[in-house]
């Protein structure tokens, strides 16, 4: 089960922003509430500014809140491909961590924080409905004593049910 609520608003002449919370409930893991707060400035009309604060509750977590902040500026480079430029730092709890127990440098904790820098890079392949992303991403995990891990997601989307849409910026 689910519940979406939002609301979008003008916050100024050059600013708006949008209020979202999504309420889940899972027959195994229980209740898991997102709530999200965006503020968000257009710059011209290939840049979007972005600031987000996301708040997360898991019922089967012993230790919450999640927490993120992001800031992501947006950027259409065409038709058919944009790229995100992001940083982020997060809070979240030990049993979500990336980690397992063996390679958390330091004392364990019941939660670490997280600081990262991220290029997400969205292409239309092939069919308008199809889509390509690739996430570089660096990244400064307190379990790794705040030294630098690399990664990168690749991620393969299909649109199913007319047009696809440039869902980079959601």
């Amino acid at each position: 089960m689910r519940l979406n609520t939002g609301i979008l608003y003008d916050l100024s002449e050059s600013w708006y922003g949008y209020t979202v919370n999504k309420l889940y409930y899972y027959s195994n893991t229980k209740w898991r509430n997102d709530f999200r707060q965006h503020f968000n400035r257009p710059i011209t009309d290939d840049l979007l500014f972005r600031a987000r604060t996301r708040v997360q509750y898991f019922d089967e977590n012993d230790y919450n809140p999640f927490l993120e902040q992001k800031f992501s500026l947006f950027h259409t480079l065409n038709k058919k491909s944009a790229v995100a430029y992001e940083a982020l730092w997060s809070k979240q709890a030990e049993e979500d961590s990336d980690f397992d127990d063996d390679e958390i440098l330091g004392k364990l904790q019941d939660n670490y924080q997280n600081v990262a820098l991220r290029l997400r890079y969205r292409r239309n392949v092939w069919r308008e409905w199809l889509y390509i992303e690739l996430w570089p991403t660096i990244r400064w995990p307190e379990e790794r004593d705040w030294d630098t891990v690399l990664a990168a997601n690749f991620r393969l989307e299909v649109t199913f049910g007319g047009k696809g849409r440039s869902r980079l910026s959601e």
